[in-house]
């Protein structure tokens, strides 16, 4: 194979270091015979390029690209704040349970801020990293205002599981640690893997109002059916299967009857064909007396 030394036409030079194949052949003949002539001072322009390329590598590769940018960027938005851009006024909306404080920092606006040279695209991502914001939206109002808006997760339940206790939404997903008494209100699911299940339960309940408004916790037994723990500390036993007539049974149950308002310490729903009542010691010992009565009555009765 012959080398490009000596050889002044730049097709025969291409050929020569290319094998000699039909295809080879057909593309060296779109290669003009002279090469076009480099610019005036192409040296030089090159060496300049060279120059830059290394500094820009030293910068990066040193760590201190970072500090180049902010620094440009403090020195544009003092030269927008002499011009008469800056920030003068941040409304933000849609904040409910998110740290008001904690928004305001994460924005990172104040009086050295102008408008034209804040990055909305970086603090709309710092906001959704937040935990409770879903999604934010920033626009920047000239000649001095920014509007912040705000969509928040949604606190769905709450979730106790190894002696923690976290505010989940309806996916299940962990908003944050409970750390006050603002989500008492919401309903508890405890257990592994109750927080992935909760959103079943809780949507079925929905459909008995009366039931869904005495729930005070619910928790999953061996990741397979739920014990619900009613106010007045009753406990109802749900079956693996068949959740909705369940309910539906103790619902009517007690809408006809009262049950949930006796002396009763659970229910076990557990068996299709009945429903079994466990009453507490005080509601035994009125069950007992009323038997009692009921059987001294019938003796009399009998003797008449």
């Amino acid at each position: 194979m012959r080398t490009l030394r000596g050889v002044t036409d730049l097709r025969d030079g291409i050929a020569a270091i290319l094998p000699r194949t039909p295809f080879t052949r057909r593309l060296t003949r779109l290669v003009p015979r002279r090469a076009p002539r480099r610019p005036n001072r192409f040296g030089l322009a090159a060496t300049a390029l060279l120059f830059a390329a290394t500094a820009g590598y030293g910068v990066v590769a040193g760590g201190h690209l970072g500090e180049i940018t902010g620094t440009v960027s403090r020195a544009a938005n003092a030269l927008g704040v002499a011009l008469g851009t800056g920030v003068k006024a941040v409304r933000i909306t849609g904040q409910r349970n998110s740290d008001i404080e904690l928004v305001a920092d994460t924005l990172m606006i104040d009086d050295r801020t102008s408008l034209p040279f804040y990055d909305a695209v970086g603090a709309r991502e710092r906001l959704e990293a937040l935990p409770w914001i879903e999604h934010a939206s920033i626009r920047k109002l000239y000649p001095g205002n920014i509007e912040v808006k705000l969509t928040e997760r949604t606190a769905y339940a709450l979730w106790q599981h190894d002696e923690v206790t976290s505010v989940i939404d309806p996916e299940g997903e962990v908003i944050v640690e409970l750390d006050h008494p603002g989500f008492t209100w919401l309903p508890i699911v405890v257990g592994k893997g109750a927080n992935e299940r909760a959103h079943i339960l809780i949507d079925r309940l929905g459909a008995f109002p009366e039931l869904r408004s005495r729930l005070r916790a619910a928790v999953l037994i061996a990741m397979r059916r739920w014990n619900l723990i009613l106010d007045h500390g009753v406990e109802v036993r749900l079956p693996e299967d068949g959740i909705d007539v369940a309910l539906a049974t103790l619902d009517r149950v007690n809408r006809e009857g009262g049950l949930l308002s006796r002396d009763i310490r659970g229910v076990d729903l557990r068996m299709p064909d009945r429903l079994v009542v466990q009453l507490t010691a005080e509601g035994m010992a009125k069950r007992a007396a009323w038997l009692k009565e009921r059987e001294k009555k019938a003796r009399k009765g009998g003797n008449a």
